[in-house]
């Protein structure tokens, strides 16, 4: 076969120029385009093979349910957020318990006794009336609704507590139990033990001696429980934003800054 200088191969005008020019026998063309002609049709070949081997054959119908045509693939629309209604979800409904199965609150006053709660609010209208002289009327039924809300908010963990009482983002399960107004000015008036019956020394050596009576209380229930001959023992960090000596800091944990407990 004769190439040009592009390499590409000589027309049969362009084989009989050059045969002309260089007084060459026509056979000796005639052999070139035959082989010319050959390795195209090989080529042809080639190709074909090739498409055979490579591409599927053709089916407008998919036996196999993951084989899915290119149709079906519609190029995703950008989503856009609409502002809805905070609706809070609903507590979960009340399970009928067995003998041998005690309902939620009989686990809690294990730890915390009733007899605490009327102690605390004993000592919060006292400490109110030798603040201003009026005395705020809290009840033991009162600080035991204020301890339950205080741990649902903690649950439901809203960006800000006077949501739990806004009109658009209320919880009815805090809101129905206790106003905004009474949830704060308890929360800051709250007192567990008698500050004139605890005694310099006792403050020097206890930092936790403002709390002793309820970390006491949970103790002794902690004290009734069976313990197993094997136990496993961990720590973990309570998230803590507020001034206090016991606050640390442990790098890697999820809440750095808190309480070790």
């Amino acid at each position: 076969m004769v190439f040009n200088k592009n390499k590409q191969p000589l027309t049969e005008k362009q084989l009989q120029e050059l045969a002309d020019t260089l007084d060459l026998d026509n056979s000796d063309i005639e052999d070139d385009l035959l082989t010319r002609d050959n390795d195209v049709d090989e080529e042809l070949e080639l190709e074909q093979d090739l498409e055979q081997e490579i591409l599927p054959p053709e089916d407008d119908g998919f036996d196999s349910e993951d084989d899915v045509p290119l149709s079906h693939f519609v190029p995703a629309r950008s989503k856009k957020w609409m502002r809805k209604a905070f609706i809070p979800p609903n507590p979960p409904n009340p399970v009928n318990y067995s003998d041998s199965l005690k309902n939620p609150l009989e686990y809690f006053e294990k730890y915390i006794s009733n007899d605490f709660f009327a102690s605390v609010s004993t000592l919060t209208n006292m400490r109110e009336v030798s603040v201003t002289g009026h005395s705020l009327e809290t009840s033991a039924t009162e600080i035991k609704k204020l301890f339950g809300c205080t741990m649902l908010i903690g649950i439901y963990a809203l960006p800000r507590l006077r949501m739990f009482w806004a009109q658009n983002t209320r919880v009815p399960i805090v809101s129905d139990n206790i106003t905004r107004n009474r949830f704060f000015k308890l929360r800051s008036r709250l007192k567990v033990v008698d500050d004139n019956m605890i005694s310099a020394e006792e403050k020097s050596h206890d930092r936790f001696w403002k709390v002793r009576p309820l970390l006491d209380s949970i103790q002794r229930g902690c004290r009734m429980n069976e313990r197993s001959p094997m136990v496993s023992i961990d720590e973990q960090m309570i998230p803590f934003a507020g001034q206090v000596l016991m606050k640390q800091f442990v790098r890697g944990k999820p809440n750095p800054v808190g309480l070790k407990n």
